[in-house]
């Protein structure tokens, strides 16, 4: 596994039963980088979930949401599941290239819910995560 990490900044982690924030310390989600997909077709995503210890979560459920920045594309979507040391993987199928914005929800085995967004950019020779913020 690589060393090189994208973090844009802490996830919301929200309640299961209310839609009250909770701390954003509680939980991380980060973009394992760097990836290499080809601009359309197969590729794959790895993320890493740890709690505000840094100590790997390995009983999360992750749901994986693609949206490209301009209107008119349909959503891509997958689960990644849990390999080790908070490091779940799933394959991905890009639509095409360009911009996209991959928002990741995990379920953690207590209910509650961390979200975090990821600016990607499919290019024709690589995956890049920018983090613009």
């Amino acid at each position: 596994m690589s060393d090189d990490v994208a973090t844009p900044g802490s996830p919301v982690l929200l309640d299961e039963v209310s839609s009250d924030e909770v701390s954003s310390d509680d939980t991380r989600i980060s973009l394992v980088a760097p990836l290499f997909p080809p601009p359309a077709g197969d590729g794959h995503l790895a993320f890493r979930v740890t709690d505000a210890g840094d100590q790997p979560i390995d009983t999360a459920t992750l749901q994986i949401r693609g949206d490209m920045t301009h209107a008119g594309m349909l959503p891509i979507e997958a689960t990644a599941t849990a390999d080790e040391d908070g490091v779940y993987r799933t394959p991905i199928r890009w639509t095409m290239a360009g911009d996209w914005i991959i928002t990741v929800e995990a379920t953690l085995s207590d209910g509650r819910r961390a979200t975090q967004s990821f600016n990607v950019t499919v290019t024709g020779e690589e995956e890049l995560c920018i983090d613009d913020r």
